[in-house]
């Protein structure tokens, strides 16, 4: 990771601390990865500051409920939290394009992340520019957890069937120890399949999910329908804010206001 893109990450994570709307008794899905370490972080010092009482977290990794925990954040698991209404979730990303799809899974917990993510009223995505991509696939591998005695079928059905590239399409290993198989929170195994460019991620998670073996992959709920804003840092100090009125969440408030509109009317 280059300084500046690090730069990027902690402007824009610090940011959305500030800048999403929270109320007392907020529930918060909270992702994972490095831009979201910045995020919690300062979400505390925000919680903090501003006296907000009983805002709890939704954790979506072991590593992501860590840094609640050193942040004096409340915490709930993901089966508590998605019985609860989760107000907004923040969570970084590998690949965002332009129709506001995106590549998860960089980190292993997209599954987890699917499921809070999926569950909140209102879903930001907050990336440094260099995620910021006009097709999904182009930069960034797309990540399929898979069980781990369903590898071999798995692979071959995405390098068959799924149209992923031989060349480069590989069982994820530990940065730690290329040794070792890395293994998710869940205990699964994770494949990352290689494209040239993921035209229809909606069609292909169909595509991929339909195989027995696939846990999830990284992309699907994070499609256009469920993401609501996508926050891009392109320097320190610039944050450009895209709002997805085509989203869930916007098409609700017009919903509203229009209602309300007519009441008034």
């Amino acid at each position: 990771m280059t300084s500046e893109q690090d730069k990027q990450k902690k402007f824009v994570g610090n940011s959305a601390a500030w800048m999403i709307k929270l109320e007392d008794g907020d529930f918060v899905g909270i992702g994972s990865g490095t831009t979201m370490k910045y995020f919690v972080m300062e979400l505390g010092k925000r919680i903090e500051s501003d006296g907000l009482k009983n805002i709890t977290g939704v954790p979506t990794s072991v590593e992501t409920a860590g840094w609640c925990a050193a942040a004096g954040i409340k915490t709930i698991s993901i089966e508590k939290g998605l019985k609860k209404k989760i107000r907004v979730a923040v969570d970084g990303a590998d690949e965002v394009d332009d129709d506001f799809n995106l590549i998860k899974g960089g980190g292993g917990a997209h599954v987890r992340e699917k499921l809070v993510d999926y569950h909140a009223d209102r879903f930001i995505v907050i990336v440094d520019k260099k995620k910021d991509v006009g097709v999904l696939g182009t930069t960034f591998k797309l990540p399929v957890e898979v069980e781990k005695d369903k590898v071999d079928k798995v692979m071959k059905f995405l390098l068959g069937r799924a149209g992923a590239k031989k060349d480069g399409t590989e069982l994820r290993m530990k940065k730690s120890d290329k040794k070792k198989i890395y293994e998710t929170d869940n205990e699964n195994y994770i494949i990352d399949a290689k494209y040239d460019g993921v035209e229809h991620p909606e069609n292909l998670e169909i595509l991929i999910e339909s195989c027995k073996g696939v846990v999830r992959d990284g992309v699907g709920i994070f499609t256009s329908d469920h993401v609501s804003d996508v926050w891009i840092c392109k320097k320190w100090g610039d944050i450009i804010k895209k709002e997805n009125t085509g989203s869930i969440y916007y098409k609700k408030l017009a919903a509203e206001k229009k209602k309300e509109e007519k009441k008034k009317g």
